[in-house]
């Protein structure tokens, strides 16, 4: 491996890392939550985007119908988190306070960017063909699924009973 592919890897998993850390320390302590900055989660994101360009195919499984699927998984992944933003608009997704958006997506899901962002990783992961993304896109698809666990909580202190409402009729994902 090239140091530069050496040095990515190291700073995307330490970002992974500490997103994980954050968000399961926020669940165990709920009142010392902790809010993982946009930069992070970025760096993170980025990251597993850049080793998938750079380490593109090192594994020897290749074939063109893993990589069309992962192309199938990015696409629909991408739709439904730009469907998800949409709806729910930058300002709440952002985590700004505002209303309860329970239209669009919403109505089937509690958390479609997530899931959208899971799609995502997974197709990163099939197209990429490298191990290193498989390492950083899991620990991805690992805070997407821990991120309900420590907003809900959240969603309950500002919205109390329309939340509650919504949370008992709405599945967390699918």
């Amino acid at each position: 491996m090239s140091i530069l592919l050496n040095i990515v890897f190291f700073i995307t998993l330490v970002a992974n890392v500490i997103v994980i850390v954050g968000l399961i320390f926020s669940i165990l302590e709920p009142k010392y939550r902790i809010w993982c900055s946009w930069i992070i989660t970025s760096i993170a994101f980025i990251g597993i985007i850049f080793l998938a360009l750079m380490d593109f195919n090192s594994l020897t499984f290749s074939h063109w119908l893993v990589y069309t699927i992962g192309a199938l998984f990015i696409g629909i992944g991408l739709l439904i988190l730009i469907l998800g933003v949409k709806t729910l608009s930058l300002h709440s997704s952002s985590g700004l306070k505002g209303t309860l958006i329970t239209s669009g997506l919403y109505k089937y899901s509690r958390n479609p960017q997530y899931i959208g962002d899971i799609l995502l990783f997974i197709g990163i992961i099939l197209l990429a063909n490298s191990f290193l993304t498989i390492i950083t896109g899991s620990l991805g698809i690992l805070w997407n699924i821990l991120l309900p666990f420590t907003e809900e909580p959240w969603l309950e202190e500002i919205y109390r009973e329309v939340y509650e409402k919504y949370k008992n009729s709405v599945r967390r994902f699918l």
